[in-house]
């Protein structure tokens, strides 16, 4: 058995450690550096990936209803004639504009009190009044008026103007909105358009009654004509959309989040406001123009704002702009200023963030404005 010699035995030296200490060190900051960058690019990735599903849903969601703005069942409301016999008819409901538009905001809101969402948090809209500032910029706003897509025919003649309008039940229970008496949009609306492609009646349904597997709705006045079974009966759908912030403060650190949000509203009906609804976080502001017929051929001649429009029965197209930002701040390596369509300059000077920013525009053609 051998013994090894104490004295023989060796560590390592200092310069050793150090040469050691030195090398991982440079590895360790390495690694660390590529955590880094791998990080910033997924904060990046996240951020782009929210914006661009938040802007394309909000863009969407306009399109639809401006497509289908005067729509009332038929194929043109240019060839149908709409008699109003609802009483106390919100001024917003005209079926022969059905379009409406109201640059940076400006007289859309007359209510006492500030719109609310679902959770009855008052909202500030971000027009002349409650706009201009970075958290809530000045942003257009825009109304629109149409039967709903839910339209159903009536199942029995009436034999005077003053009948009532009967619809199959099951049909009727597939109505979206509800027809209710007294009801407020969205959750019920007793507004109901009855046409037959020729004449149209706006109506108020005064009572909603079962008679076997018939609902009878009875309108608040006579109508123009005595409509045949086969008639489309709808009720009637009006969106308002605005850009808003409900003063939040989502990271709790007392301070309201600079997070607006696009927000959709119905009818104002006998001075109640319905409940705007969010449809996409995160946009900041928007700017919509009008494409204007003037030489009588249903194409756009020229695209102007809301005050531009002399007479928005012949509005044809709309183009929807929205500026939407990161819900998140220093995303981008250093704030970046961003011209809007309109020229306004966004995120520029000592307040500016490092919030990631993205324009989305669409031109959508008004389908019921066509001959």
């Amino acid at each position: 058995m051998t013994i090894r010699n104490p004295t023989t035995q060796r560590g390592v030296t200092l310069v050793e450690l150090m040469v050691a200490m030195t090398l991982g060190l440079i590895i360790l900051g390495s690694a660390l550096q590529v955590f880094s960058a791998n990080k910033q690019s997924f904060r990046l990735s996240k951020a782009l990936s929210r914006i661009q599903e938040d802007g394309l849903y909000a863009i969407q969601s306009i399109a639809r209803d401006l497509r289908m703005s005067g729509y009332i069942g038929c194929n043109s409301r240019q060839q149908v004639d709409v008699n109003v016999v609802a009483a106390g008819t919100p001024p917003a409901i005209d079926l022969a504009s059905a379009l409406f538009g109201y640059d940076d905001g400006e007289d859309w809101w007359v209510g006492a009190s500030p719109p609310q969402d679902y959770t009855n948090t008052n909202l500030t809209i971000c027009d002349v009044d409650g706009g201009g500032n970075a958290t809530c910029q000045t942003s257009d706003i825009v109304q629109v008026v149409r039967g709903a897509g839910s339209a159903v025919t009536m199942s029995s003649s009436m034999a005077n103007v003053g009948d009532a309008v009967r619809v199959r039940r099951s049909e009727f229970d597939a109505f979206d909105p509800p027809i209710t008496v007294g009801g407020s949009s969205p959750t019920g609306e007793d507004l109901v358009l009855i046409t037959d492609c020729r004449r149209a009646d706006l109506f108020r349904a005064t009572t909603s009654t079962v008679v076997s597997a018939e609902r009878v709705l009875t309108p608040n006045a006579a109508l123009q004509q005595a409509y045949a079974a086969g008639s489309i009966v709808t009720p009637i759908v009006s969106a308002s959309y605005f850009v808003a912030t409900d003063n939040g403060d989502d990271d709790g650190d007392g301070v309201a989040d600079p997070i607006p949000a696009l927000y959709r509203m119905g009818i104002i009906d006998g001075g109640a406001a319905p409940v705007a609804l969010p449809v996409a976080k995160g946009v900041e502001m928007m700017r919509v123009t009008y494409g204007v017929d003037t030489a009588g051929d249903e194409f756009a001649d020229s695209y102007v704002n809301a005050a531009g429009v002399t007479d928005w029965s012949r509005v044809v197209s709309a183009r929807v702009s929205l500026l939407l930002k990161s819900k998140d701040d220093f995303v981008t390596d250093f704030p970046v200023a961003v011209t809007f369509v309109d020229g306004t300059v966004v995120n520029n000077g000592s307040g500016a963030d490092r919030r990631l920013r993205l324009i989305f525009s669409s031109t959508i053609a008004l389908r019921n404005r066509l001959p």
